[in-house]
């Protein structure tokens, strides 16, 4: 069975709704909780993930949900996994992708200064999901006794206006 097919089976109008209402003008959710797209995730991860990732027909915010999980489940050396990383940034579009995408890419705790200076740049960018994906990463990886000033530092300095950012630095800054 395909993925598409088998996000459809799993689809629920409940948790649609639910999960609509999260996420506002995001108009293609299936309604498929986390934990059922996690193992789908572990299972590509495992297969022929490659066909998964360049696969450029993804319909529903299920799939680069998936996708993204998928770059966190893989084993790669640190220089291939920012290659993805890099090339799926730009495909977050919501606040619920991009939390789940940087709550997946539990490998940054080994490599916290590649991915340190790898994240940094995007707080720059005038992309609202961009500039969050830095700062939910600092929030997941680096509030920690060797990064807090810095992060601190940079959360300061976050200029974009958007409003998933400032929550994202609001929620960065709380914890």
């Amino acid at each position: 069975m395909n993925i598409k097919n088998q996000l459809l089976d799993l689809a629920s109008s409940s948790h649609k709704k639910f999960t609509s209402a999260l996420i506002p003008n995001i108009n293609n959710i299936l309604g498929i909780k986390t934990p059922e797209l996690r193992k789908i995730a572990k299972e590509i991860s495992k297969g022929d993930w490659k066909e998964y990732i360049s696969t450029t027909d993804k319909e529903y915010f299920e799939e680069t949900l998936v996708e993204g999980m998928v770059i966190g489940f893989l084993k790669l050396d640190i220089a291939e996994h920012l290659e993805y990383i890099k090339n799926f940034v730009p495909k977050l579009d919501n606040w619920a992708t991009c939390d789940s995408f940087c709550g997946a890419l539990k490998f940054t705790k080994k490599n916290q200064e590649i991915i340190w200076n790898f994240i940094l740049p995007y707080l720059k960018s005038d992309k609202e999901y961009e500039v969050r994906f830095a700062v939910i990463m600092f929030l997941s990886y680096f509030i920690n006794e060797n990064y807090i000033d810095r992060v601190l530092t940079h959360l300061n300095e976050v200029e974009h206006r958007a409003y998933y950012v400032q929550m994202g630095v609001a929620w960065a800054v709380s914890v």
